[in-house]
């Protein structure tokens, strides 16, 4: 009896040893290793919202497109307040535009489009 109990331990710590180092990546959003990185998809007013975005520490960066009409643009600047959820962030377009983002986890976001100083639409990928 005492034979398998010591199989049925090793058994178990062999399980264990080995799902430790699985990790899994949702990419409809961001890295599930504690990031924000990761493509993002939404709706802003009534268009398809595509945000491609990037992190190394508390700086975030990437790009975003939306289609009907198509425009696509750059987003170089960005800080997140967090490393852990919930989070914000701005990240910048240009002078005039900018996101700002309420990280509600790893994989999922809502913010507000800022164009010339004024909301333009709320977004999310609910």
């Amino acid at each position: 009896m005492k034979k398998w109990k010591w199989m049925v331990l090793l058994v178990v710590v062999a399980g264990v040893a080995l799902c430790g180092g699985c990790s899994s990546d949702d990419d409809d959003g961001g890295d599930a290793e504690g990031t924000y990185a990761g493509t993002y998809m939404g709706r802003i007013g009534g268009r398809d919202l595509v945000l491609v975005l990037k992190q190394d520490g508390n700086r975030v960066w990437g790009n975003y497109t939306l289609n009907n009409p198509a425009f696509a643009e750059n987003l170089p600047n960005g800080t997140v307040t967090s490393l852990t959820p919930p989070s914000t962030a701005i990240i910048t377009a240009n002078a005039t535009r900018h996101f700002e983002i309420t990280f509600r986890n790893y994989n999922s976001f809502d913010g507000v489009f800022i164009n010339n100083g004024k909301p333009v639409n709320t977004f999310g990928n609910k």
